[in-house]
């Protein structure tokens, strides 16, 4: 089974390049065939948008098909122009105009009953788990498989009803919250924190609405590291595959630009910050030719060869053959110099430690991998066990 993946994989990319030029029928004959060769979440991922989407179009012609009528008596009206519309033309002709959406540049796009249905639900909402339509209990896998529906469902590309994209927003946002552990208990305990904080700040600058007790706003999220676009591209892995393909190209160029050029300005201001300890290094090394070597070392190395351990807490280090002559009467004061440097290196450790478990815990929680996590929490800090110790019996 393992052997199909590399197969599988290209029958994937197939398909996304068969959805990308509208030919839905190959895409979907591949996908079925990645899913035989070696199941994957990203084919079914992609069969689910593939069947939303013919629900779309399966909708979209039979609205056509209704409006035909219409259109006939529109084209009778227009041929009757010269003798003047009756009033019984002029309301016929008015009344049966379609229901449609403004969009960027002024062209209309029509929308169903359903989809604008479906908005206003979201509207209503009290809380971030109705939002999803899931239970307080809902499972991690219960709250991803409600956002798949509900962002293909919503997502701008598709839905262009009065409020969609707000509504968009408010399911990103929801799913954002409810699926990060820690964020979501913050949720249960004391709700919406953001709307809480942020709340004189938004009387200003967003106009707000009041649905049934759960406060809902125009801007609908909130998210520090994520855009709604963002978490949907995360989410479905390279994005949405129609609608404004040309418009996210050029954003990715323009972004990856940025990016290089953050990176360049960083390397340089990288350097610029460690000038100054260039500095001190040289400076620590040629004041070394004007101070006395040191007596003792905590590794083996060079001249420092017999080994010791102090009086007080056992700690080994390593001395020259000269070191009883040379320090006589002075021993038990290396001694206190050698757990004082000792217990610096182990805080100095320890803090390292800290700081790479922390970062590998953010790494994991930034791409939601759950593997990562577990490994991250499992990381063992060897240089604080032995520091708390130290203190413990000290």
């Amino acid at each position: 089974m393992e052997g199909n993946r590399e197969d599988s994989i290209k029958c994937i990319r197939i398909a996304e390049n068969a959805i990308a030029t509208g030919d839905y029928e190959k895409a979907r004959r591949f996908l079925n065939k990645a899913q035989r060769l070696y199941p994957s979440q990203r084919a079914k991922d992609l069969l689910l948008h593939l069947e939303s989407h013919a629900e779309e179009s399966s909708s979209s012609s039979s609205t056509d098909s209704a409006e035909q009528p219409d259109t006939r008596e529109r084209q009778r009206t227009s041929s009757q122009s010269s003798n003047g519309p009756t009033p019984r033309q002029r309301h016929t002709s008015g009344s049966r105009e379609p229901r449609a959406a403004e969009t960027n540049g002024g062209a209309n796009r029509s929308y169903t009953d359903e989809q604008l249905k479906g908005v206003n639900r979201i509207k209503k909402c009290k809380d971030f788990y109705e939002i999803l339509g899931v239970p307080k209990d809902a499972t991690e896998v219960d709250i991803k498989k409600a956002y798949r529906k509900l962002a293909l469902q919503f997502h701008p590309d598709k839905n262009h009803a009065p409020g969609a994209g707000e509504a968009f927003k408010a399911i990103g946002k929801a799913f954002s919250i409810l699926n990060d552990e820690e964020k979501r208990k913050r949720y249960d305990m004391y709700g919406d924190e953001s709307s809480e904080v942020n709340n004189v700040r938004r009387r200003h600058h967003h106009h707000h609405h009041h649905h049934g007790g759960f406060y809902y706003e125009t801007r609908g999220f909130d998210d520090e590291d994520f855009s709604p676009e963002d978490l949907f591209n995360m989410f479905f892995g390279g994005g949405f595959p129609q609608g404004n393909v040309a418009r996210h190209r050029r954003q990715f160029r323009t972004q990856t630009h940025h990016q290089h050029q953050t990176r360049e300005e960083a390397r340089y201001t990288f350097l610029l910050q460690l000038l100054p300890i260039f500095m001190l290094v040289i400076i620590s090394l040629l004041s070394t030719a004007f101070i006395q070597e040191s007596p003792y070392s905590l590794t083996r190395t060079g001249s420092y060869v017999h080994e010791r351990t102090t009086h007080e807490n056992k700690i080994k280090y390593f001395v020259k053959n000269t070191f009883i002559k040379d320090y006589s009467g002075r021993i038990h004061l290396v001694d206190e110099r050698v757990e004082a440097e000792y217990v610096d290196n182990l805080r100095s450790n320890c803090y390292r430690e800290r700081l790479n478990k922390e970062a590998a815990l953010q790494r994991a929680r930034y791409f939601g991998d759950k593997k990562m996590h577990e490994r991250a929490v499992r990381m063992q800090l060897t240089s604080c066990d032995k520091y708390d110790e130290f203190r413990r019996l000290s």
